[in-house]
């Protein structure tokens, strides 16, 4: 979407746009912000009920968020998303002391778990692919040491 046909759509003045953002980067950058700060607070510090959390959260997504975290256009929207959760306080006290760099790797899986299920001709429902999800990440996490 262009600025003009956001700030048409939204019935505001393009001034007003440039006066809050640069570019459409920038309000990207901000919703992005936004949403994983949002995801950030709901986090409990235990890993399989993180997973069912990021899995309700992605769910519950506005149709045009979820898709500039799914698009192959908007990488950069996903991986900024992605790694302001899953390096986050609450979140990485599941996996202190591994390879933050590895376990974030296998923390990426979560999502494109997530993202296969929803394109799939019977897809599992939340709960149960989080538990999946989960089994799988500590699996792969001991593997590693």
């Amino acid at each position: 979407i262009s600025v003009l046909k956001l700030t048409d759509r939204s019935h505001i003045d393009r001034k007003t746009f440039y006066l809050h953002y640069r570019n459409m980067d920038d309000i990207k950058n901000d919703v992005c912000d936004v949403k994983a700060a949002d995801l950030i607070g709901r986090l409990t510090g235990d890993i399989t009920q993180d997973i069912r959390i990021i899995y309700k959260y992605l769910d519950s997504l506005e149709p045009g968020v979820y898709s500039l975290l799914t698009s192959v256009q908007e990488r950069d929207f996903r991986d900024r998303f992605l790694h302001h959760v899953f390096t986050s306080d609450a979140f990485s006290s599941c996996y202190q002391g591994d390879d933050a760099d590895i376990v974030e790797g296998y923390l990426y899986s979560i999502f494109y778990i997530y993202e296969e299920n929803r394109r799939s001709a019977d897809p599992l429902e939340s709960p149960e692919l989080a538990d999946y999800a989960a089994r799988l990440v500590m699996n792969g996490i001991r593997g590693v040491k």
